[in-house]
């Protein structure tokens, strides 16, 4: 073989090797970029260590409830806040809807609302405060400063969640609207008249129609399947955006986290973490029921993507492509890969579908 052509087929070679490898680096980058999307979120060199949460009972102490039919027991309103606000206020999103980065100036990790609490886990650096998300199960991240502001708790007994899209907040002395609230916002309650829930937020002690809201209640047993699937469908057609957690776009375990929310019902954030939970009873395809979760895994088989079960063999989920769908659990977007389990985090009855 004459030099020249030897020399042309080694350079050729080295040119297809090269390539290959680029392509299987960049892959590689790209699926454990994704993989830290479900990862805790860890704190930066320098920051401090995480502080324990408060203890069940501290709010109840020396806090009566106030009288009202929203009236709970001591022991259950310290249940219900403790694990979201300090004594006597809190910090607070003022926002209609703020990100919370993984790093500061970094990817997005998830979104907040109005009204939502942070509880700050360091000091303000260069306008950026890492902060746990106790709506969110623990889910930590960095927001700018000049998102949060303090909320006064003085006289809050109970928690509500805004189900229904187009809910306003009305001011009491005049019957002005005073703010629409995004879905999955979360109200402390003061008490209720008639129709009306009395509500603290950053404008004031305003009203809110019940008939808008969920009573937040993590020792209810009654959550009901059929608003979850109704809630679900309301979604029908919003775009994905990765991290999305707001009611105009989510990700597939964002839209999963606020529908259930919204019904008075606290999930974890992220997909992996939803299927790890211990609070959700594992089941068997042929025990699906409307409002349980269906997961699929990637190719390392671990859980990646999660839709809500609506019965008849549907899935209600937010697809990259299609943003939130509902669709044959066989068919299209969401039967990509391999089905890995099955989540029930809510009872529900013997019927069928």
């Amino acid at each position: 073989m004459e030099p020249d052509l030897r020399r042309i087929i080694l350079v050729f070679g080295a040119v297809v090797i090269l390539t290959l490898v680029t392509v299987y680096l960049l892959r590689v980058t790209a699926y454990w970029s994704f993989q830290d999307k479900n990862e805790p979120i860890q704190a930066a060199d320098g920051d401090e260590e995480k502080p324990p949460m408060p203890k069940v009972g501290e709010w109840a102490e020396d806090t009566p409830a106030p009288a009202g039919t929203y009236e709970k027991s001591a022991s259950t309103i310290a249940f219900l806040l403790n694990g979201f606000y300090s004594r006597d206020a809190a910090s607070v999103v003022k926002s209609e809807t703020a990100d919370v980065l993984m790093t500061p100036d970094g990817k997005l990790a998830t979104e907040v609302v109005y009204l939502e609490p942070v509880i700050p886990i360091s000091e303000e650096k260069n306008g950026w405060i890492q902060v746990e998300l106790s709506a969110q199960r623990g889910y930590r991240g960095y927001i700018s400063a000049h998102e949060l502001a303090q909320l006064e708790l003085g006289g809050v007994n109970g928690l509500s969640v805004v189900r229904r899209a187009n809910t306003w907040s009305i001011d009491s002395a005049d019957g002005r609207e005073v703010r629409l609230l995004p879905r999955g916002t979360i109200l402390p309650v003061i008490n209720r008249l008639g129709t009306d829930i009395q509500v603290r937020t950053l404008e004031g002690v305003v009203w809110v129609d019940a008939e808008n809201l969920t009573e937040l209640d993590p020792l209810s047993d009654s959550i009901d399947v059929e608003k979850i699937i109704a809630s679900a469908r309301e979604m029908i057609g919003l775009p994905y955006l990765w991290g999305g957690t707001s009611d105009e776009h989510f990700d597939c375990s964002g839209f999963v986290y606020l529908v259930y929310r919204m019904n008075g019902l606290l999930l974890k954030r992220d997909c992996d973490i939803q299927f790890a939970d211990a609070s959700g009873a594992k089941i068997e395809a042929d025990a699906l029921k409307p409002g349980d979760l269906v997961f699929t895994a990637n190719s390392r088989r671990i859980p990646s993507h999660v839709g809500i079960y609506a019965g008849n063999d549907s899935i209600i989920h937010a697809s990259v492509r299609f943003g939130v769908i509902e669709e044959k659990i066989e068919d299209g977007a969401f039967h990509r890969y391999e089905i890995t389990g099955y989540r029930r985090f809510v009872p529900t009855s013997d019927s069928g579908d």
